[in-house]
């Protein structure tokens, strides 16, 4: 936000869009030095309006002429839910790589892992989809818990680094109880992982968390040998959807 615009995301103002003066009411859903972007109701649509590379945001709010809308009660049905949208992300901290996230998708309430957060967000969406969306669509929560006997591991870093000779090499690092404890290195030549600790008393870590997935195969009737191949990716990507771990490996 920058008190040089005036405006702050959220606020409700009127807007004059062409040269004969017509004004409309509008949400500003951005508002910093470097883009300003409205939703406004003109007749029975509702437009964008936003800064470009020939019109800067602050040249932008002197053309349009913008006021502050002085009786919100007025502003139209249909504006309701951006602005809601815009005052929470306006008011929430900003969404990093790799935060746990809400979103609406369908007319339910989705959560995910953040992968990419640049103007817009691309977070995880069930077994193996992505959504990505403007910031604004989306809310920090908790980490899902799918299966109980697991619910302490999580990985809090995940780096794909390529193709090896047999499979996507990355290094991951597993928290236990949200400390990190130790790294899974995976080369991507078709032989195991390894694991190094973090430190000189988190390795006893690394053989309670095969013991706990061991004992999780045995309850639910997976393969023991390749019920750690494949936790890494699951705790990053679909973990966060709330899908178990037991479904993500019979999928």
């Amino acid at each position: 936000m920058t008190d040089t615009l005036k405006f702050r995301q959220g606020d409700v103002v009127r807007a004059k869009i062409n040269a004969e003066g017509m004004r409309i009411t509008a949400v500003i859903m951005e508002a910093t030095m470097k883009e300003l972007k409205l939703v406004g109701q003109v007749g029975d649509e509702l437009k964008v309006f936003k800064s470009n590379a020939k019109m800067s945001p602050l040249r932008m709010m002197l053309l349009m002429n913008l006021t502050a809308l002085e009786n919100e009660d007025e502003l139209p049905e249909v504006l309701k839910e951006y602005r809601e949208q815009a005052l929470r992300a306006r008011d929430q901290k900003p969404i990093k790589k790799g935060d746990v996230v809400a979103y609406q998708l369908e007319g339910r309430t989705n959560t995910g892992r953040a992968l990419k957060c640049r103007k817009n967000v691309t977070a995880s969406c069930g077994m193996d989809g992505t959504l990505t969306a403007n910031k604004i669509a989306f809310t920090h929560t908790e980490m899902p818990v799918p299966d109980q006997e697991l619910a302490k591991w999580d990985v809090s870093q995940f780096t794909k680094q390529g193709m090896g000779r047999d499979f996507e090499r990355f290094t991951a690092t597993v928290t236990r109880d949200g400390k990190p404890v130790f790294k899974i290195i995976c080369d991507g030549d078709g032989g195991p992982p390894r694991y190094e600790p973090t430190g000189k008393s988190t390795g006893p870590s690394i053989d309670e968390w095969l013991a706990d997935l061991k004992d999780f195969a045995t309850k639910k009737g997976l393969a023991t040998a390749i019920i750690e191949e494949f936790w890494a990716e699951y705790a990053w990507d679909v973990k966060p959807t709330g899908i178990s771990y037991a479904d993500f490996i019979n999928h």
